[in-house]
């Protein structure tokens, strides 16, 4: 199996799972919940996670980090004045800022990370 992705929350998972079943595509699961498919399966598998999640927001990026480290990278976001949002606050910590302040953001995010040496 070629290509693997993994959704975080439970929920979210269990309904992948059940879709992946619905439609036939061979799948497996590793220990930690990451889903192993088939290569040809990607466009299928794209279709079936913005079933779940929607379409991507392009106007919106970010980073996916641990929970101790997404708190102290989005206070420095924002104190520096960058729109900084939480998408998840469990381990790990997704964090969302305007895809226009892609390069500010990423900019910070290495500061902040040199500094506190992540």
């Amino acid at each position: 199996m070629g290509n693997q992705v993994k959704i975080y929350d439970q929920s979210d998972h269990l309904e992948f799972i059940s879709l992946l079943k619905n439609e036939g595509i061979p799948f497996r699961i590793a220990h930690d919940n990451q889903v192993f498919y088939p290569l040809e399966y990607r466009e299928k598998i794209k279709e079936l996670k913005n079933s779940i999640y929607g379409s991507p927001n392009k106007e919106k990026t970010g980073i996916t980090v641990s929970s101790e480290k997404g708190a102290v990278i989005i206070e420095y976001l924002v104190t520096n004045g960058v729109a900084a949002e939480y998408l998840l606050q469990n381990n790990p910590t997704v964090i969302l800022w305007p895809t226009k302040e892609n390069n500010k953001a990423n900019k910070l995010v290495k500061e902040v990370m040199s500094e506190n040496g992540w």
